[in-house]
């Protein structure tokens, strides 16, 4: 019997050496945002709009994991996407010198990259490249193999884009909830100069489940040793 226990206990140890030892997924804290110019746009009660031209300054951030990164595929378009995070907004009259900001609702946006058609930004229930989406530009690495997992900047991108079916240039889109109220934005396009932005902020180890598993079943092993030790 002795020599079944001190077996157990080894066997045991060795499972909790072999997670301590065992690779780890790196999960990073990434903050996206993204940039462009709308004639109108509301939030809440409160209503911004230019007499002329585009001067209301729409900027998406949202804060995500990688770890939550996707891969997605559909007719005409391929690449990424995150679901889980943070997001907010900022309305800025570069006229008037108003400044409006909310938290966005859970599930109410979320962030991809369209690696086929060279594109990024935030979408939501109402299209994928509402509320901002930015296309061409300058990226910083080539649209085809960006993953949403690291450092990017894109500078002299164009918004606004509708696909059929989604919001319409020169109309109000549909509402969008904050803790504000609603958010609406009237796209309009082509808009040059918009910007999109991945900043990775922070950098955290994840145990794989294998990992898990083999620390659960060494600490049971450990613990069943000390029972049988104190029932002698």
């Amino acid at each position: 019997m002795r020599t079944i226990l001190i077996i157990t206990r080894v066997v045991a140890l060795a499972l909790i050496a072999a997670t301590l030892v065992a690779p780890r997924m790196w999960a990073d804290t990434i903050s996206y945002s993204a940039t462009s110019f709308a004639p109108a746009a509301s939030l809440g009660s409160t209503s911004l709009s230019c007499p002329t031209g585009v001067c209301i300054e729409v900027t998406i951030y949202f804060t995500a994991d990688t770890a939550n990164i996707v891969p997605f595929g559909v007719v005409g378009a391929s690449g990424y996407e995150n679901f889980v995070g943070q997001g907010r907004v900022q309305l800025f009259d570069d006229q008037t010198g108003q400044l409006l900001t909310a938290n966005f609702n859970p599930n109410q946006i979320y962030v991809s990259v369209d690696q086929t058609n060279g594109g990024i930004g935030f979408g939501s229930t109402v299209g994928p490249t509402y509320p901002l989406g930015v296309y061409a530009g300058t990226p910083s690495i080539p649209y085809s193999i960006y993953n949403l997992a690291s450092n990017f900047t894109l500078t002299n991108g164009f918004a606004w884009f509708c696909p059929t079916g989604t919001c319409t240039l020169g109309q109000a889109g549909p509402g969008l909830g904050t803790d504000q109220g609603l958010l609406s934005i009237t796209p309009t396009g082509p808009v040059a100069g918009s910007s999109f932005e991945a900043t990775v902020i922070g950098v955290s180890p994840v145990p794989e489940p294998s990992s898990l598993m083999l620390l659960g079943g060494g600490l049971l092993g450990v613990a069943g040793f000390r029972r049988r030790r104190i029932g002698c």
